[in-house]
Protein backbone atom coordinates (compact mmCIF):
# COMPACT_ATOMS: atom_id res chain seq x y z
CA UNK A 1 0.00 0.00 0.00
CA UNK A 2 2.93 2.35 0.71
CA UNK A 3 4.38 1.86 -3.27
CA UNK A 4 0.75 3.13 -4.52
CA UNK A 5 0.38 5.99 -2.20
CA UNK A 6 4.12 7.07 -3.09
CA UNK A 7 3.11 6.64 -6.80
CA UNK A 8 -0.11 8.35 -6.30
CA UNK A 9 1.34 10.96 -4.10
CA UNK A 10 3.99 12.09 -7.30
CA UNK A 11 0.32 12.64 -9.68
CA UNK A 12 -0.79 15.42 -6.89
CA UNK A 13 0.60 18.99 -7.52
CA UNK A 14 1.10 20.97 -3.80
CA UNK A 15 -0.55 24.47 -3.50
CA UNK A 16 3.13 25.82 -4.18
CA UNK A 17 2.79 24.30 -7.95
CA UNK A 18 -0.81 25.49 -8.49
CA UNK A 19 0.02 29.03 -7.75
CA UNK A 20 2.86 28.85 -10.41
CA UNK A 21 2.75 30.42 -13.53
CA UNK A 22 1.04 28.02 -15.67
CA UNK A 23 2.57 29.98 -18.80
CA UNK A 24 5.87 29.31 -17.97
CA UNK A 25 5.41 25.64 -18.83
CA UNK A 26 4.83 24.31 -22.61
CA UNK A 27 1.97 23.27 -24.14
CA UNK A 28 2.25 19.74 -25.07
CA UNK A 29 -0.97 20.45 -27.47
CA UNK A 30 0.67 23.31 -29.16
CA UNK A 31 -0.96 26.86 -29.38
CA UNK A 32 -5.01 27.30 -29.56
CA UNK A 33 -4.45 28.18 -33.41
CA UNK A 34 -2.97 25.26 -33.70
CA UNK A 35 -5.58 22.95 -32.29
CA UNK A 36 -8.12 20.40 -33.55
CA UNK A 37 -11.32 20.03 -31.96
CA UNK A 38 -13.01 17.03 -33.00
CA UNK A 39 -16.71 16.39 -31.78
CA UNK A 40 -18.29 13.17 -32.02
CA UNK A 41 -22.33 11.83 -32.37
CA UNK A 42 -22.62 8.75 -30.19
CA UNK A 43 -26.22 8.48 -30.54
Amino acid sequence: MDDLQARLDDCLLTDAEMDADWDAYPDPFGSEDRRELALADET
